[in-house]
C-alpha cells in the first residue's frame, strides 16, 4: 500500500517503507506494547526525559531485532562451535590488534575483569593463548594467541566475512550506501 507524501513528510519513513513486516505476531505486539507502557510509566514518574515518540520506539524495536538476527547468524557461522562467542571474540581481537592485557580486553568488551579472566583461562587451557611478560612493562602480562588460536580466529574471520561479503555484493548500490551510513551510526551509538 502506498501513501501520498506531503512536503512535511520529507525524510520520514513508515515501518512499511523500512521493510518492516506488515503484520506482527501476537508475541511481538505484546512485547512492543510492554515496552511502550514501560516508557510511558517512566515518563510519568518524572524521569526527566520527555516521552519518546511511538515512531522512534518502533524504529528502536526494528533495529534491535535486526541486530539480533545478524548476531545470531554470525554466531551460527562460528568456526569452533564449542569455543563460545566471547572466546572467539577474544581470539579475534588478539589476532587483529596484537597482544593485550586482561584489562585492555575487558575494557574492549565492556565486561568485568573476572569475566575476561575466565575466558582467557579457558583459552589458555585449550592451548589457544599464552601469557607473556610485556616487553615495555615487566609488571604487566600480555595475552598472546598461539598458532592454533590464530588459526581458529583466521578460519572464523574468513567464514563470517565470506558470508557477509556475498550478501552485501548482491545488494543494489543504493542499499549498500544506506548500510554504510547505518553502520557508522550504529558504531557511534555502541561507542557512546
Amino acid at each position: 500500500m502506498s501513501r501520498e507524501s506531503s512536503p512535511g513528510d520529507a525524510g520520514r519513513r513508515t515501518p512499511a517503507d523500512r521493510g518492516a513486516p506488515a503484520q506482527r505476531s501476537d508475541a511481538e505486539r505484546a512485547a512492543l506494547e510492554r515496552e511502550h507502557a514501560a516508557a510511558a510509566r517512566d515518563a510519568e514518574a518524572g524521569g526527566g526525559a520527555p516521552p519518546i515518540d511511538p515512531e522512534v520506539r518502533e524504529l528502536g524495536h526494528e533495529l534491535r531485532r535486526s541486530v539480533a538476527v545478524i548476531y545470531r547468524r554470525f554466531r551460527s557461522l562460528r568456526a569452533q562451535g564449542d569455543l563460545g562467542e566471547s572466546a572467539t571474540e577474544v581470539l579475534a581481537a588478539l589476532t587483529a590488534t596484537g597482544p593485550q592485557s586482561l584489562s585492555e580486553l575487558a575494557d574492549r568488551d565492556r565486561v568485568a575483569l573476572s569475566t575476561i579472566s575466565q575466558t582467557v583461562n579457558r583459552l589458555e587451557q585449550l592451548g589457544l593463548v599464552r601469557r607473556e611478560p610485556d616487553p615495555r612493562d615487566g609488571r604487566r602480562v600480555s595475552i598472546v594467541p598461539t598458532e592454533a588460536g590464530a588459526e581458529i580466529a583466521a578460519v572464523d574471520r574468513v567464514r563470517r566475512h565470506a558470508w557477509f561479503d556475498r550478501i552485501l555484493a548482491d545488494l543494489p548500490a543504493e542499499d549498500r550506501a544506506v548500510l554504510d551510513r547505518a553502520a557508522r551510526i550504529l558504531r557511534d551509538i555502541g561507542e557512546a
